[in-house]
């Protein structure tokens, strides 16, 4: 699975200066990681971001999210 290099590129720009963050090939994809913990990735050309149990109803509203769904 190939990922979006110009999404990926627009990621680094806005992670850019944080400390403690690391960008890794993982799952077909590449994923953002602090302390260890992924935060985000992006799978295809698809931003995951984890938002936690309490920002979840409230993510969804937004325009194009959906729920992380791996199993197709």
């Amino acid at each position: 699975m190939v990922y979006d290099e110009q999404l990926a590129a627009r990621v680094r720009v806005l992670l850019k200066g944080q400390r403690a963050l690391v960008e890794k090939k993982m799952f077909g994809g590449l994923v953002y990681m602090s302390q260890g913990k992924m935060f985000a990735g992006i799978l295809k050309d698809n931003l995951v971001v984890r938002v936690g149990p309490d920002g979840n109803d409230e993510a969804l509203k937004k325009p194009h999210t959906r729920p992380m769904d791996f199993t197709g």
